[in-house]
């Protein structure tokens, strides 16, 4: 018997809760239903499957997504790895906060809105990261893509000890 449909695209019917959604292996879902879990919008996912298709490239196979009948349809095994490496969006720094409130946060921020609440310009922490081998590590403080982030867990322990030893 001839299987039109691989084993991981079966539609199911996806989770609300986003770090459940993300650890699915198998199955497709409509992307109408897992957008606003995501926070990214459908002309995202059209631009994506266009630079593949201009590459000659697989939609299905490389992004996991596929427009049928109106539809946008997403293959779970291909689209959760693509998506936490190209379309997954940076938690932004809350414009409540102060700098010792930023300074207790868990993840990764755009350098650019962390160096607001700091007495530092980014200028500074850029000049800092380029100097210091492996500053990832050591500062938490990194070119991603065509930005440069920062990891606050070991960012936060870094400023503590220039601020404190005052060097």
């Amino acid at each position: 018997m001839e299987q039109f449909f691989q084993k991981d695209e079966i539609l199911i019917k996806p989770p609300k809760d986003l770090e459940a959604l993300l650890s699915l292996k198998t199955g497709i879902v409509f992307f109408k239903d897992i957008s606003k879990l995501l926070r990214i919008d459908s002309a995202v996912i059209k631009e994506e499957v266009r630079s593949i298709q201009e590459k000659d490239g697989n939609p299905w196979e490389v992004v996991g997504a596929k427009l049928i009948f109106n539809h946008w349809y997403i293959r779970l095994k291909v689209f959760i790895p693509y998506y936490n490496k190209h379309l997954r969006p940076r938690p932004k720094v809350d414009p409540t906060w102060d700098a010792n409130t930023l300074l207790h946060q868990t993840g990764v921020f755009p350098l650019g809105e962390v160096a607001k609440l700091l007495p530092f310009t980014s200028s500074q922490i850029r000049y800092q990261a380029k100097k210091t081998k492996n500053s990832r590590r050591t500062l938490g403080v990194w070119k991603d893509k065509d930005i440069y982030v920062v990891d606050m867990a070991i960012f936060s322990k870094w400023v503590k000890k220039i601020w404190v030893n005052k060097t």
